[in-house]
């Protein structure tokens, strides 16, 4: 694997940084008001949470912008819609998620136990998610770089502890399907689907426009399959999860995550 620069290094702490306490502190308020030391409108947190959610989004264009200017920020802009790539990709994009979820049910079912169906989470609660502005931090900015320094599943293993605990204000807010799961049990599943994220981004020359349409569909399936009401859902979910990071990690390798080397993709840092 390649080296990673000094000044990379500290722009990958400088974008953590920044990512983190954008979206902490945004969300503080909402897990005070869970703890009942604050009164919280359902509107004023629904509008703090949703802004939250950008923190990798800020933390990414900002140190675009330091690093490499206008241009930059142009071009990694443009990186969140090239639609360039292998199209047959968008089949484990978009189908992915709701197999495994389907097949979780079906194990719920197998071991006798129900889903709560009454408390899934409205859809239409989800609206911020379809920005996704999370993907051009996490995989635009983050995988990259890691990738320069990591082989590819190193990289989704460390990438995938990071993302899971920058979740963690959301475990303490009344609500969030965070709440009803287990903190490691969380960062764990977080884990492994970065694995299938990593493996669409490096299949499809670094699609952000994919690892966005794969986070869309795998919140709206959350939300629509509530597996995780279940006591052994969770623990289901994250079984058949394995069972599908482990063959991809299998078939197509650790190094890249790429059976057959894939068209260069052109560097935007």
């Amino acid at each position: 694997m390649g080296a990673i620069s000094r000044s990379e290094s500290r722009n990958l702490g400088l974008f953590f940084l920044i990512a983190f306490a954008w979206s902490w502190l945004l969300l503080l308020p909402g897990v005070l008001h869970t703890a009942g030391w604050l009164t919280l409108p359902g509107w004023l947190f629904f509008l703090l949470s949703s802004i939250a959610a950008f923190g990798p989004f800020i933390a990414a264009f900002a140190l675009t912008y330091w690093n490499e200017g206008q241009e930059g920020v142009r071009s990694l802009w443009r990186r969140g819609w090239e639609y360039r790539f292998q199209k047959k990709w968008l089949v484990p994009t978009l189908l992915l998620a709701p197999a495994v979820a389907v097949l979780t049910v079906l194990l719920i079912m197998l071991v006798g136990e129900n889903i709560s169906w009454g408390l899934k989470a409205p859809v239409l609660t989800l609206f911020p998610v379809f920005v996704l502005t999370e993907e051009f931090g996490w995989r635009g900015y983050v995988l990259d770089r890691f990738q320069l320094r990591w082989n590819a599943l190193a990289s989704s293993l460390i990438l995938g502890v990071i993302w899971g605990l920058w979740h963690l204000p959301l475990h303490f807010v009344d609500g969030t399907i965070q709440q009803t799961v287990p903190i490691w049990e969380f960062v764990a599943q977080t884990i492994v689907v970065t694995v299938v994220y990593t493996w669409l981004y490096n299949n499809t020359n670094g699609s952000i426009m994919v690892a966005m349409l794969f986070h869309a569909v795998n919140s709206i399936t959350g939300a629509v399959v509530p597996y995780w009401t279940s006591r052994t859902g969770t623990w289901l979910h994250l079984a058949v999860l394995l069972v599908v990071a482990g063959a991809i990690v299998l078939i197509w390798g650790p190094k890249t995550l790429v059976r057959k080397t894939a068209p260069s993709r052109r560097s935007d840092r």
